[in-house]
């Protein structure tokens, strides 16, 4: 790869990011000061094409609710399916290409989890370890 296909691929893909962004002011105002969102892989690198999907961390802090109390994210399902679907639709208008695996991989992860489950054996398997790891390197 030459430099001037990196400039180029990095150039259209702050472009795609600068469009998604401006198109997520509904989204926004679901989330409200419950979380954010950042990007990993191809975007995250800004090394995406225009098939290159967009790889997304989705990361809001919790609340204790229950007896014996347990952790439940403060962004309800309803709102966390609304702050998806504004996603959906804000990516396709950017002109970027369907999520992965129908969205399999548009997961919400706790703080608190990220934080506190480092090394655990549920750091692999809830992807929070590939999170953290991709959020540093890109």
């Amino acid at each position: 790869m030459g430099e001037s296909y990196l400039q180029q691929v990095r150039a259209e893909s702050q472009i795609r990011l600068a469009a998604l962004n401006g198109e997520l002011s509904s989204a926004r105002e679901i989330i409200g000061g419950e979380g954010t969102i950042f990007a990993t892989g191809s975007y995250g690198r800004l090394e995406a094409s225009p098939e290159s999907d967009l790889d997304v961390f989705i990361v809001v802090r919790s609340k204790e609710k229950g007896d014996p109390p347990i952790r439940v994210p403060r962004l309800d399902r309803v709102r966390q399916i609304r702050f998806k679907s504004e996603l959906i639709v804000a990516a396709k208008k950017a002109g970027m290409a369907e999520f992965d695996a129908g969205g399999k991989f548009l997961d919400t992860h706790l703080y608190e989890d990220i934080v506190e489950e480092t090394g655990s054996p549920s750091d692999d398997f809830k992807n929070t370890f590939t999170g953290r790891i991709l959020l540093i390197l890109e």
